[in-house]
């Protein structure tokens, strides 16, 4: 699609299910992508995509990684556009998920591609990456508060906050509240940074 490496990659997937198919080493090749060439991509899903539940560890996962992700009710046709020069269109207008491609390197098309992505970038409504249950318990006892004060202070009982702070344990493959507090303190700041 592109003999170059892309630096800005807009896309627009009305469909996303096939990107939720796991498949650990296109994730991986996808992670490198990002950090290594791509200084901006957006994407634009549909409402029901973008909060459907099978999908919000995918979602936060590419939001992590630095994608802005954007919902429309029913977005109109799936394309996207790398850089200036480079668009991909279906041949048949509306399609959900590519079945006919055709790539072009035109930068006038690219742009007018861009200007209809740019319309409906500002009518969709961004995706938040849901903070996980455990991060305002663990805030709280990262300032020195033990896991029962932290329970009160949130207004959830004792008994919710141990049940929070062992699914935090899973999540991060932990067996100890000091590894914890170190997993979920080098995941925080890579997510501020």
């Amino acid at each position: 699609a592109t003999r170059g490496t892309p630096v800005l990659a807009d896309a627009v997937i009305p469909d996303v299910s096939a990107l939720l198919e796991p498949d650990p080493s296109r994730h991986e090749r996808f992670r490198r992508r990002m950090t290594e060439s791509l200084r901006r991509t957006r994407l634009i899903l549909s409402v029901a995509d973008a909060t459907a539940p099978e999908a919000q560890e995918a979602i936060g996962e590419r939001i992590a990684q630095g994608m802005e992700i954007r919902m429309l009710p029913e977005p109109p046709s799936w394309f996207w556009i790398n850089d200036d020069d480079t668009v991909g269109l279906p041949l048949v207008w509306g399609e959900a998920w590519p079945q006919s491609v055709m790539a072009v390197r035109s930068q006038p098309i690219s742009l007018l591609a861009r200007w209809v992505f740019e319309r409906i970038w500002v009518e969709a409504v961004p995706v938040q990456r849901p903070d996980p249950a455990w991060d305002d318990m663990l805030a709280l006892m990262n300032t020195g508060m033990t896991m029962e004060a932290a329970s009160l202070a949130l207004g959830i009982s004792p008994r919710t906050g141990r049940r929070r702070i062992a699914a935090a344990m899973d999540h991060y493959g932990v067996s100890s509240l000091f590894a914890l507090g170190a997993a979920w303190s080098t995941r925080s700041e890579t997510r501020l940074s």
